[in-house]
């Protein structure tokens, strides 16, 4: 026995209403991105995302695995390199995932993806 929600009947409609909308404009919606409004540049907001998550292991005089986000030359040699966006990337259950508490967030993470893809600035 198949217990089908309402949500579940409206979705091929759903589907079909927005598949012919974008014969007439497309189909869009007006939900903003509440990651977008951070800047990303390393003075911004980044330096304090590296802080709150990565320092702690990855900074001071004996970084972790000789990975130091404590300063903008490392965090950002680290990132461009793709190491940094590799880690983040894994799903929380992977060993190599960072950090490996799971609590990069998924703003973090787009913040993180978006200065890489910009060259790393460090100021806005």
């Amino acid at each position: 026995m198949t217990i089908v929600t309402r949500s579940q009947k409206s979705l091929p409609l759903l589907v079909l209403l927005c598949a012919l909308s974008s014969l007439f404009g497309g189909c869009q919606y007006d939900v903003e991105d509440p990651c977008s409004e951070r800047s990303a540049a390393y003075n911004a907001s980044v330096a304090s995302v590296f802080n709150a998550h990565c320092a702690g292991c990855h900074g001071g005089t004996f970084p972790e695995a000789g990975l130091a986000l404590d300063d903008f030359e490392s965090a950002m040699d680290a990132t461009l390199s793709g190491d940094v966006l590799y880690r983040i990337s894994l799903p929380a259950t992977d060993p190599l995932a960072m950090p490996p508490n799971g609590s990069f967030g998924s703003c973090d993470a787009a913040l993180i993806e978006k200065w890489a893809s910009l060259g790393a600035p460090e100021f806005q």
